[in-house]
């Protein structure tokens, strides 16, 4: 708890100005403490007139005098076969400034957001019910993300900045503007928690209504009528305010000024996973600022970013050091590929780590922030395993290796985001995610080489990613070797009298399929024999091909785009458009 705590010596105390006159609204209700009445003559402005309070920032909380109305609302559900009216010609609403109660059935149903015109998005906002906050940002931080995103692009960011100023003196939380949110039990206090939701919807300066579903649940009696009473304070300033609440007690049903009572039947316009935002930031700084949040994020969670190098360092450790500096025999031969695949199964116990962090809300900017990472990953995995295990240091080689393995880094991550787009849960991502790996690693090439592996699932290799990954670094890593077969490995035939082991052997090297090499050609009785003369010979039982270097790394790219592609649309069917799979009856009906 020591990190939420209030820095020393930053206590603040808040006070509201009471010589700042304030245009006086017909059948305005009395002002709180915190302000002054007075009274003005309104002015037409094209009718919208803005109502001006002033607090501790001298900033100017605005609203427009639109009145908020909807007429013969309808809605209509399906529930199993059957279609149910929730609002039937619902019409009524909303003085600008005022406070609104709305009370009715718990659960009677959700407000469909197709149904509002799209330009409403624009101008109000709306506070769910559970307080989702990232933890690791602090208050200020939250407020300034939906500001700069929510807010007209024309406007200033320094103003930006001064309106979340004058937000936070309003929410009354100067003195936690720095603290991080945290979770629930170990951050900021459930109240608090709310008040920040208020803030946050503030922040896109709403100019018409403030929603909110109530916000008083889960509060104890002081805490929500601490919210009740910066509700009225927000309509005093001119913020229009409908929101939903059960069973009030006297004490807080009457600083509302009216009550809208859903009978049997309506509905509680409550919808919390309904999707109404809309951002006025054009979609280039929306990537800039989410992507600057992502990566502030990282910033603040190290724990994350140290455990992913410390293993890519680890595990670079123990393979390099495993295969250290192979030698040419027959025996290194394998285990130059060996070292490859150790280095290629290894690396998908990242994709746990990586899962929990996918927001659906900001994909792009969550695809980019894991590159960096990933790449330092790479490389330190590659510094730490290449040149141990003693593979070609020629500049040519060594940056193929270096490029095939910092993609497959990327390659993890994305494969990662795509199971945990289309699952709805981390531990259903995991589960599967621990299937596919098993999948498409046991026909990467080494494990089962395709000519022995059985013909109905030989198909297998032209969709699996590391099958390309493999060939293209082990090739890269063999080409031109020469093998020098020791004692251990020499296979010993014997050639008839007066005839050497060259002359014997002849019609067998002369054959197409021919590979290996005499020891010595001109013996004569005795001939040893090396089963291959070089990392080519010995690849071809992978079918493996040293000429299909580039192409490995354009397919693997391939690979790459299609994962970040479909993890995209995953997100857009599933979180955007609500794209649920059809329930299909076993029996017909």
């Amino acid at each position: 708890m020591g990190r939420f705590e209030t820095p020393a010596g930053r206590l603040s105390t808040i006070f509201y100005s009471t010589d700042v006159p304030r245009k006086k609204r017909p059948g305005d209700i009395a002002l709180t403490s915190d302000e002054e009445k007075s009274s003005g003559q309104a002015t037409d402005m094209s009718d919208v007139v803005l109502w001006e309070t002033y607090i501790t920032t001298n900033q100017i909380i605005t609203s427009s005098r639109r009145h908020f109305a909807w007429k013969d609302l309808c809605l209509d559900i399906q529930v199993r076969e059957e279609n149910r009216r929730l609002l039937n010609n619902v019409s009524g609403w909303l003085e600008p400034g005022t406070m609104t109660a709305l009370m009715g059935v718990s659960g009677a149903g959700k407000l469909d957001s197709d149904s509002l015109p799209q330009s409403m998005n624009r101008h109000s906002g709306f506070v769910q019910q559970q307080d989702v906050h990232l933890d690791i940002s602090t208050v200020r931080e939250a407020l300034r993300l939906t500001a700069q995103l929510r807010q007209a692009i024309s406007v200033p960011i320094a103003e930006k900045y001064e309106y979340v100023e004058t937000v936070i003196s309003m929410l009354e939380m100067e003195d936690v503007a720095d603290a991080l949110i945290g979770t629930p039990g170990t951050g900021l206090s459930l109240e608090k928690r709310k008040r920040v939701s208020i803030g946050v919807e503030l922040a896109a300066k709403p100019d018409i209504l403030l929603f909110l579903d109530e916000p008083t649940s889960g509060l104890d009696g002081e805490s929500a009528f601490f919210i009740i009473s910066l509700m009225r304070k927000l309509a005093n300033a001119g913020q229009t305010i409908l929101c939903t609440i059960h069973q009030p007690s006297f004490d807080r049903i009457e600083q509302f000024d009216g009550l809208f009572l859903l009978i049997p039947g309506g509905d509680d316009a409550a919808n919390e996973d309904q999707d109404i935002l809309t951002y006025a930031a054009s979609p280039f700084e929306q990537l800039r600022v989410v992507l600057h949040r992502a990566f502030l994020d990282y910033w603040k969670d190290p724990d994350y970013v140290i455990i992913k190098m410390q293993l890519n360092i680890w595990m670079g450790l123990i393979n390099g050091l495993t295969f250290l500096q192979l030698s040419n025999s027959m025996t290194d031969l394998r285990n130059r590929l060996f070292s490859i695949f150790i280095g290629i199964i290894t690396e998908p116990m990242l994709t746990l780590q990586v899962e929990p962090r996918f927001i659906s809300v900001f994909v792009l900017s969550t695809f980019l922030v894991e590159i960096p990472f990933n790449l330092i990953g790479g490389l330190l995995y590659w510094l730490l395993w290449y040149y141990i295990v003693g593979y070609f240091y020629s500049s040519e080689r060594a940056g193929y290796a270096f490029l095939m393995y910092e993609l497959y880094q990327i390659f993890v991550a994305s494969f990662a985001q795509l199971i945990s787009s289309v699952f709805p849960t981390i531990g259903a991502a995991q589960i599967a995610t621990g299937f596919v790996w098993l999948m498409v690693n046991t026909f990467n090439g080494p494990l089962s080489p395709p000519p022995l592996t059985p013909k109905g699932w030989r198909w297998f290799y032209n969709v699996s990613p590391l099958f390309y990954l493999v060939e293209g670094i082990a090739t890269n890593a063999m080409h031109g070797l020469d093998v020098r077969c020791s004692d251990s490995e020499i296979s010993i035939f014997y050639a008839p009298d007066n005839e050497t082991c060259d002359a014997y052997a002849a019609a067998f090297f002369g054959s197409a399929s021919a590979q290996g090499y005499l020891l010595d050609a001109n013996a004569m009785g005795e001939c040893a024999y090396c089963p291959y003369a070089n990392g080519d010979e010995y690849l071809k039982q992978y079918d493996f091909d040293y000429s299909h270097r580039a192409r490995n790394i354009g397919i693997f790219i391939k690979f790459i785009m299609f994962n970040y592609t479909m993890a995209a649309l995953a997100t857009y069917l599933i979180f955007i458009c609500k794209w649920r799979m059809p329930k299909i009856s076993l029996w017909g009906k």
